[in-house]
């Protein structure tokens, strides 16, 4: 029976080898894998932060120039009108 089981063992120490070695190797990948993840964690936060920034110095004064910029627009149409009115009369 030892006869047999000899080179069975042989080989399921060979197999184990092969596999502890595959272990490591993934084990290696996942840090990586790790690593990759919290700098895209990182950075996706750093935008959401400079998105937020930008928002809140250049967006509401932008709105409040394109606000301004209607209105003077619609003042001048009204003037306009209200002059082509005078000049008909």
């Amino acid at each position: 029976m030892t006869d047999r089981a000899d080179p069975i063992l042989a080989e399921l120490h060979t197999t184990t080898l092969g596999v502890n070695q595959t272990l490591v190797g993934v084990n290696h990948q996942l840090t990586k894998v790790d690593t990759i993840t919290d700098a895209a964690q990182n950075v996706t936060g750093s935008v959401s932060a400079l998105t937020s920034v930008f928002t809140n110095t250049i967006g509401g004064p932008l709105i409040k120039v394109a606000g301004l910029a209607y209105g003077m627009r619609k003042a001048v149409k009204s003037r306009k009108k209200d002059e082509a009115g005078k000049h008909r009369g």
